[in-house]
């Protein structure tokens, strides 16, 4: 509407309503993050900052996106202050203080975003409208941060948005999400010069096209689907509390007979052809002889395959090396494989910069309270008589590239699933955002994905997305799914190919930044010419 792009533009010509759309722009987004069903809101959530830095210099650009980086992440990343309090014991003020040192870091990529944005209206060879999408993609995409947040992961409760993630992983649903924006800011502001128009009629018909093939997909899906054969998974939900400490077994069960044992024999009742166990602090399986002889013969009497996750320690002839693992034992109850988990949580599970290095890392780990735990080698793949299971540990269902290549090129008759202890979290939404996470990488691989929180909830979710199950959050539950499941279907182009398309934008991004770089350098050389 006019009065509204009048209104927009008033603002933007003074500092503190400038400020203020710039927070606005940073709150928006966040709430599409932490609320899945508001993933509208990341559609219009960078039109005020658009308008915020409308007529800024450099300068004025770098603090207005710092503003709205510190609004996006101190909402949508809150917890981080709730996961220091529990993991490391610290205090409420140093782990406030500690947040509130990560989210100004993390803001600097609203940052650079802003300033990059400023420079290239100003100098660029192409309109700059046409590139921001392009800087907010690669910057969000490069820019290193703990705990890894991308606007297409808002968007995972609107199935139609996420059929082309199979060609471009969720870096493409990242650009569609910005170039809403961009379209809605050029109808706001309707004073483009007329070389800059075309980018938003080039915008507009990419969103249609995106969105078309995803409402035929979503429908083609949910059809190939209803014909499928139903694996029926078995799933325990521990609710386990989060401690530092080893925590001692429950009144009446044992190391060797844990409840999720007894739960899993009447999942074996029900018909499961599979239990999954979620990541928990301890098990004892991998210390204990006794626990892992009680294991094996209660699962061959129950003849059902389980997946579980356990701490793993590994004692060499000077020192001993801890890993977090996923066992699978088969349905003769013996072990038929272990996958020690890869990617691990920085300044969780590890410090950046110093492992490897013994007298740093030793005061290091001291001063943080924590052992580093080694990570593994390779993926793994569990097979059964019927069907194939990647497994996924905790923080690596948010890598699009990792978990494409966990599934070895061949995807065909797998299935995803993801063992996690979300606990440490407390009452905040993060298990919410990384469930929201994890349901990309069923989409971009097409396959199906079990992502099992100890502290709910657990998802299940087909290769279009949909979500078949969902489990209330901090409950104790078992719980069988019916899954739609056929050994030939699975696989996309991001699987073969994980990196063609994010590797394309950093290439054209570059490409166009060195071709400015070089033209202002020229123009800055050439002699005025004189009457």
């Amino acid at each position: 509407p006019r009065s509204v792009s009048r209104w927009l533009r008033a603002l933007s010509q003074w500092e503190w309503p400038r400020i203020a759309l710039a927070l606005t722009s940073g709150v928006v987004l966040a709430l599409s993050y932490v609320y899945a069903p508001l993933f509208m809101l990341a559609w219009v959530a960078w039109v005020p900052l658009l308008f915020a830095i409308r007529n800024a210099n450099l300068r004025q650009s770098y603090w207005l996106g710092v503003v709205a980086g510190l609004g996006f992440y101190a909402i949508a990343t809150h917890w981080v202050a709730e996961f220091l309090v529990r993991l490391k014991g610290y205090g409420e003020i140093q782990s406030t203080m500690l947040g509130l040192l990560y989210w100004a870091y993390s803001a600097q990529v609203v940052g650079v975003i802003a300033i990059l944005h400023t420079w290239t209206k100003r100098v660029a060879l192409v309109p700059s409208f046409a590139l921001f999408p392009v800087i907010v993609v690669v910057a969000y995409t490069a820019f290193p941060t703990l705990f890894t947040l991308r606007l297409g992961e808002t968007q995972s409760y609107f199935l139609p948005a996420l059929q082309a993630v199979e060609f471009t992983g969720v870096y493409g649903l990242d650009l569609v999400v910005v170039l809403i924006n961009v379209v809605l800011f050029g109808a706001l502001a309707r004073d483009h010069p007329q070389s800059e128009r075309w980018v938003i009629r080039f915008a507009a018909a990419a969103i249609f096209v995106w969105f078309g093939y995803g409402f035929y997909a979503t429908s083609q899906w949910d059809h190939r689907m209803a014909a499928w054969s139903r694996l029926r998974i078995g799933i325990v939900q521990s609710n386990e509390k989060s401690s530092i400490d080893i925590a001692p077994s429950q009144p009446g069960y044992s190391r060797a007979y844990p409840p999720e044992m007894a739960i899993t024999a009447k999942l074996a009742d029900a018909g499961a052809e599979l239990a999954v166990w979620p990541e928990t602090r301890f098990k004892g399986y991998f210390e204990y002889d006794h626990v892992r002889r009680a294991f094996h013969s209660e699962l061959a009497a129950l003849k059902l395959p389980l997946l579980f996750h356990d701490a793993e320690r590994v004692y060499g002839e000077r020192d001993a090396r801890e890993y977090n693992t996923a066992a699978f034992i088969d349905r003769d109850g013996k072990l038929a494989g272990a996958y020690r988990k890869m990617q691990r949580i920085p300044f969780g599970e590890y410090i950046p910069l110093v492992s490897g290095v013994p007298v740093a890392q030793s005061w290091v780990q001291d001063y943080f309270g924590f052992h580093t735990v080694s990570p593994g080698s390779a993926p793994a793949i569990f097979r059964t008589e019927r069907f194939a299971i990647v497994p996924l540990i905790c923080y690596e269902a948010v890598f699009p590239q990792f978990v494409a290549e966990s599934l070895s090129g061949h995807p065909e008759g797998k299935l995803l699933v993801t063992l996690s202890n979300d606990s440490w979290f407390g009452d905040t939404r993060e298990p919410y955002i990384h469930g929201y996470i994890s349901i990309l990488r069923a989409v971009e691989n097409r396959v199906p994905l079990v992502h099992v929180l100890n502290n709910g909830p657990t998802l299940v979710v087909a290769p279009n997305g949909r979500i078949l199950f969902r489990s209330d959050f901090q409950t104790t539950g078992a719980y069988v799914v019916d899954l739609p499941y056929a050994p030939h279907s699975g696989g996309s182009l991001f699987n073969r190919h994980p990196y063609w398309f994010i590797a394309t934008l950093y290439a054209l991004l570059i490409s166009i930044l060195l071709a400015t770089a070089v033209s202002a350098a020229r123009a800055r050389r050439k002699p005025t010419s004189t009457d």
